[in-house]
């Protein structure tokens, strides 16, 4: 039983590991969302600050009204506090960091350029068979493994009892020694009765037993659904990439186009915040799946058993 529970945990203190490496690349991937949110944020404000002094050139040749101005200027700051917004969830990002790897706060950290994962096979079938070796699924089964011989410690009862006894004495009127007696002494002993003690002591040991193989197959199943519904969530994640980075673009060119109408004085200022709003929008959408894709590639290999840090 105590092997058993050695090896148990040994995978135990894997499966800590691995969860450990988890939450610091999804802490790190969290300053790398945070940074993309900051230059989006950086983006929008500069964009923002040029719409300002745009409209308060065409103001002054009287192309546009005060109020066209004054919408600007408000832009201006709602920029100026998502840069804040974005640059504080640096800051919490960072102490998530540091926490983790056990470091004081305010402590100086470079994370290096972002980590993409990738996953050693590409198909669900065969990672739902790599989550069935998983070192938290072994721990537990060495557990219920261990338990079988509590069922067996707790029958012992129902047996008999044999000792031994051997004796050796001396006795001598003088340091001789010489006068010397053996005893051999054998008992067998066999409990009729305890009143149903030992019987209650293995129902109890079966009870334990049963229920730690329930939890054993209730695992296989929870990392069964994790890893199916994180591999069709990642899916998603790379499609929403694909779709952001288009939409990206799109806004992109369709924020060039209505500025140009708008120093022309074809266009209004609410068209091109408008615009202006929409690719924010994109590219913050776009920091959010690449941080997403990521974190469920994680999420696979931690219910995988891959995410230690060797192999990263």
């Amino acid at each position: 039983q105590a092997a058993a529970m050695i090896e148990a945990a040994q995978q135990g203190n894997l499966a800590v590991q691995q969860y450990l490496t988890y939450n610091v690349y999804q802490a790190y991937e969290g300053v790398h969302a945070a940074r993309a949110y900051i230059k989006v944020a950086e983006q929008a404000k500069v964009t923002a600050d040029e719409f300002v002094r745009t409209t308060k050139n065409l103001m002054d040749e009287g192309v546009v009204v005060r109020s066209e101005y004054l919408t600007a200027k408000v832009h201006q700051s709602m920029a100026e506090v998502e840069l804040l917004k974005a640059q504080g969830q640096e800051q919490i990002a960072f102490d998530s960091l540091r926490m983790l790897m056990n470091l004081e706060a305010g402590a100086p950290i470079e994370v290096a350029e972002r980590f993409d994962l990738e996953l050693s096979v590409d198909s669900a079938e065969e990672l739902l068979g790599m989550a069935m070796s998983n070192p938290k699924l072994e721990a537990q089964r060495k557990e219920a493994a261990s338990s079988v011989f509590e069922v067996d410690a707790a029958k012992a009862e129902f047996y008999p009892n044999f000792n031994v006894m051997l004796r050796q004495e001396w006795n001598d009127d003088s340091l001789s020694l010489a006068n010397g007696s053996y005893t051999i002494a054998g008992v067998v002993s066999w409990k009729i009765t305890d009143f149903g003690v030992t019987s209650s002591s293995v129902d109890m040991a079966n009870a334990s037993a049963q229920q730690k193989r329930a939890k054993v197959h209730s695992e296989e199943n929870k990392l069964r659904l994790e890893v199916l519904t994180s591999w069709h969530k990642m899916q998603v994640a790379k499609k929403q990439v694909q779709s952001d980075l288009l939409a990206v673009q799109q806004a992109s060119e369709a924020q060039k186009l209505i500025m140009k109408r708008y120093k022309g004085g074809v266009s209004t200022m609410t068209e091109v915040l408008a615009t202006q709003t929409q690719l924010d929008k994109a590219r913050a959408h776009l920091a959010a799946a690449q941080y997403d894709l990521n974190v469920y590639k994680a999420k696979i290999r931690l219910a995988t058993g891959t995410m230690d840090i060797q192999s990263l």
